[in-house]
């Protein structure tokens, strides 16, 4: 359901041309770089969208870098997801609990890497088939109180709490086959062992999923998916080219929603 007053007609248009690449914001100037109508003003600024407009990708971007990354890393599958309703409540939880970031980190998966107390048949056959494939976990953190807590959760119908030296992980990542083959695919040589999302931008992303998707037409999103793509991106202050994670909401269907929702990439490299 969304929430009273959402305006989901200001909020197709803005969709639209996100999806166009039509909206830039510039985060250091108070204006948009186009003009847009009051209307669409007054709902960006009604959502707070001002803080994460440069996040959806054109569709036109999208296609490219994930083509790029097709033709750059063929062998590579690019079939990670997480359940949209487990993402919102592990959301929600952390940002009450007052932490600010949310972490994805590569792995190359092992034969029994994770030994997971009571998981059920259906995800560990799940977890299994990834085996010699690239994976991700989820790190939620909280950098005041320097604690971690850790998940499998991609590709899972209920999260799994695991204790992981994540430093070991980061680094066994950027040695492993995988890992080499992404690098040795940069012209900079570059290949991040994790990516980093700040989580009230997250915990906004949810929202309106929830707000259009489910408010507005009604429909029934089931899954994130996030997609592996190549291109330029900002890493300590400079462009680099390396491979990073788009998101489109999937529903019960299986369609993906990209017709009605704007692929993102809401993440920053490895600081």
């Amino acid at each position: 359901m969304k929430k009273k007053d959402f305006d989901c007609e200001a909020e197709r248009e803005l969709i639209s041309k996100e999806k166009l690449g039509e909206i830039i914001y510039l985060p250091n100037k108070n204006k948009f770089e186009i003009f847009l109508s009051i209307k669409i003003r007054n709902h960006i600024n009604a959502e707070n969208y001002v803080k994460i407009i440069n996040d959806p990708i054109p569709d036109d971007m999208y296609e490219l870098d994930a083509s790029r990354f097709g033709i750059k890393l063929p062998n590579i599958e690019s079939n990670l997801f997480i359940y949209y309703e487990l993402y919102e409540k592990l959301v929600n939880n952390y940002i009450q609990r007052g932490f600010d970031f949310v972490n994805i980190s590569f792995l190359q998966m092992e034969q029994n890497q994770f030994e997971i107390e009571d998981i059920s048949q259906e995800d560990l056959s799940s977890l299994n088939s990834f085996v010699n494939k690239i994976y991700a976990i989820v790190t939620f953190s909280d950098k005041q109180q320097n604690k971690d807590e850790t998940f499998l959760l991609f590709n899972m119908k209920d999260e799994y709490p695991i204790n992981i030296d994540l430093d070991k992980c980061h680094n066994d990542f950027l040695q492993s086959c995988l890992g080499q083959s992404m690098k040795n695919s940069s012209k900079d040589k570059y290949v991040p062992s994790y990516i980093q999302y700040e989580l009230p931008k997250v915990k906004k992303y949810i929202d309106r999923v929830r707000n259009y998707l489910n408010g507005c037409l009604n429909k029934d999103v089931d899954k994130i998916a996030f997609n592996f793509c190549f291109g330029l991106r900002k890493h300590k202050h400079v462009e680099v080219e390396s491979f990073y994670l788009s998101s489109i909401p999937i529903d019960i269907t299986g369609q993906y929603l990209n017709l009605n929702f704007p692929y993102y990439d809401q993440g920053s490299l490895e600081p």
